[in-house]
């Protein structure tokens, strides 16, 4: 549930809707405080985050409908959500409302290329969460359709061979990046939406 606007949208980035940025990231708590990514893909254009601590896809939904997407042109939207959702709801759910907050952004940003993550991995090799996230991800990755969404999944960048996180890319709750991991996910990125923008 959300309380009101103004706590949604107290960040650095969600007071500047006039900013003219070229690419947006909307994401859940992974991506707050400010991140290291965002300074890294500024160097490929004006980047905007979106984060919310702890947002899920109907947090993500009842934001676009109330006036996040005001002021905003972008080429580019990269989109991660649903981890938030996994305690809760059932994979097909999850998906579900992934695939509301895609459509929301297709009607909000009709001229942007959407860069779909996959819910990144979280806890440890054979946790039951694993398996939801990764049958979430095998539903939206067929949002994919090549014109408007583009789906990437990056989470095994993060992992060993085991599937545990490399040293120092999550904190110890297996859930949230730290900075090398956040300089993978910009390196993994970068390339693709450098393309999205042209």
């Amino acid at each position: 549930n959300v309380s009101s606007s103004s706590s949604r949208w107290s960040g650095p980035d969600h007071t500047r809707c006039s900013g003219g940025y070229r690419a947006l990231g909307l994401h859940s708590h992974l991506t707050q405080p400010r991140p290291v990514w965002v300074t890294s893909l500024n160097e490929l254009t004006r980047t905007a985050n979106f984060a919310i601590a702890g947002d899920t896809t109907q947090g993500v939904l009842w934001g676009l409908k109330n006036g996040e997407s005001q002021g905003f042109q972008p080429k580019a939207v990269m989109l991660m959500i649903g981890t938030n959702n996994s305690g809760t709801f059932s994979a097909p759910e999850i998906a579900e409302g992934v695939g509301a907050v895609v459509l929301e952004m297709r009607k909000d940003f009709p001229s942007a290329k959407i860069l779909l993550l996959a819910i990144f991995p979280r806890s440890t090799p054979g946790d039951p969460v694993r398996d939801k996230i990764a049958e979430v991800n095998t539903i939206i990755s067929k949002l994919d359709d090549q014109r408007s969404v583009f789906y990437m999944d990056i989470g095994s960048q993060f992992l060993d061979e085991k599937g545990a996180f490399l040293a120092d890319t999550f904190r110890g709750d297996n859930l949230h990046p730290q900075a090398k991991g956040y300089e993978i996910w910009g390196a993994a990125v970068r390339e693709k939406l450098a393309e999205l923008m042209k």
